[in-house]
């Protein structure tokens, strides 16, 4: 990819891996689990409590982790200059966008 090398938890180290994540056919490789457990963590923890409210996520209760990883590489491919983030962070970005609350 480059020059120097891509930080670990960065979104650009695991956007191949997330996008292996949509297409895996059950297979549990280990780099696709993360992210699509990063994703999980970060959506669980904004369909729980007021957090989402506090922060302008509010994702359907029905999303599937699937779904939200769908958001999540869509971002990635729209804001490719944010791929140096930490993935979480990137995750975080993506939700408020596709799911703000009151929309």
């Amino acid at each position: 990819m480059g020059g120097a090398a891509q930080a670990q938890n960065s979104a650009n180290h695991y956007y191949e891996f997330c996008v292996g994540f949509i297409k895996r056919d059950e297979q549990n490789l280990l780099p696709e689990e993360y992210c699509g457990g990063t994703v999980n963590g970060v959506a669980g923890m904004f369909k729980t409590g007021d957090i989402g409210q506090r922060f302008n996520v509010c994702i359907p209760e029905e999303a599937t982790t699937g779904q939200e990883v769908k958001v999540l590489v869509k971002y990635m491919d729209q804001h490719p200059e944010k791929l140096n983030w930490d993935l979480a962070n990137v995750v975080f970005e993506a939700f408020r966008e596709a799911w703000p609350c009151g929309n």
